[in-house]
């Protein structure tokens, strides 16, 4: 069940590098891990197509499904 866009993909594509490019290059400490799970699930999530927050709220922005 996909529930988002091709907009909402590559955006969280383009967060998810830019919290992992953070996480590697500026972070420090516990923050390094927080900015990298962060961005290995918002990946995951733009992946598959599935935002759990849209699903909680009942959004869809997925054009194919009717």
């Amino acid at each position: 069940m996909k529930n988002e866009g091709p907009v909402e993909r590559g955006m969280q594509t383009v967060i998810s590098a830019a919290l992992m490019l953070s996480a590697i290059f500026w972070l420090d400490g516990i923050w390094v891990w927080v900015a990298g799970i962060f961005s290995i699930a918002i990946l995951a999530f733009a992946s598959i197509g599935f935002c759990p927050l849209y699903a909680v709220f009942k959004i869809k922005k997925n054009e194919n499904e009717k």
